[in-house]
């Protein structure tokens, strides 16, 4: 890759980091990061995979995905996967 390419990647960088919709998913994947409540289910929910606990871990599973920090972050992640897929048509046009 030359450097004007690299160039310009650093530039689109940046500038994703200013979008509202980025510093959303940022701040969500901070959140459920140092979440101690989300940390406690998902170490639960591996345990109990490793115990072939499946039906529990299922059920934990859901909980899980129903948090609202889990539900907030997914909406985001979504949000900043239409960006990149708008990018990603434009690069390919």
């Amino acid at each position: 890759m030359n450097d004007l390419i690299k160039q310009d990647c650093n530039d689109l960088y940046e500038e994703l980091l200013k979008e509202p919709e980025v510093q959303e998913f940022l701040k969500y994947k901070k959140l459920l990061k140092e979440n101690e409540e989300i940390k406690k289910l998902k170490t639960e929910i591996a345990k109990l995979a490793n115990e072939h606990k499946f039906e529990e871990r299922d059920n934990l599973i859901t909980i899980y995905n129903s948090h609202p920090l889990v539900v907030n972050y997914n909406n985001a992640l979504e949000n900043v996967k239409e960006i990149l897929s708008t990018i990603k048509d434009i690069i390919n046009f």
